[in-house]
């Protein structure tokens, strides 16, 4: 599921409270929101995306009027049991540009799920997998300075190495493989 929202579309009250089972990423576009993760108090404002993994208490604290975010929801259907990203929180500061990126990404997401293709599924798997990935390059190049790291942060470390390593493999392989068939083609003829 992804949808843009703002603060007249809530479906909870205030200090609602509930046990997500999806895999949530959620940019802010304007406003202000304060919610309770597990009992860990964070704050979202604009060029912020929100990620975090499924099985989370969830308590909304606050939301300012002006608030308008686009939301990803992914169900424990589309994402492979050994993953990452359902046990880690991270709260991203965006740049203005990589913020107008991860939009751009997000809003194909919406579009796609409003349409009828044969292979809409592969699309959507490829429209997240980009997302991912732009988001992993994007943290590769921050530097993130902590004394100690937790355990949580060192799982987001793993994921972007591997995300980062395999991105580069899929594409270098890719990349030879068309070489090698415009040489056959070309040999052929």
């Amino acid at each position: 599921v992804c949808f843009m929202s703002e603060y007249k579309d809530r479906s909870y009250p205030e200090n609602e409270r509930y046990f997500n089972r999806e895999l949530y990423m959620i940019l802010v576009l304007e406003g202000r929101s304060e919610i309770l993760l597990n009992g860990e108090f964070i704050v979202i404002e604009p060029d912020m995306l929100l990620v975090h993994g499924a099985n989370y208490l969830t308590d909304h604290l606050y939301s300012s009027p002006d608030i308008k975010f686009i939301t990803l929801s992914i169900s424990e259907s589309m994402r492979t049991d050994d993953s990452y990203l359902t046990q880690i929180t991270a709260i991203l500061l965006l740049t203005a540009y990589e913020a107008q990126i991860i939009r751009n990404e997000l809003e194909v997401l919406m579009r796609l799920l409003n349409i009828k293709h044969q292979f809409l599924f592969r699309r959507i798997q490829a429209a997240c997998n980009a997302l991912f990935l732009d988001i992993a390059d994007f943290l590769s190049r921050k530097t993130i300075i902590k004394k100690e790291v937790s355990r949580k942060d060192h799982v987001l470390q793993e994921f972007h190495a591997l995300v980062t390593r395999n991105f580069r493999e899929e594409h270098f392989v890719s990349f030879y493989a068309d070489k090698l068939a415009i040489s056959e083609q070309y040999l052929a003829r």
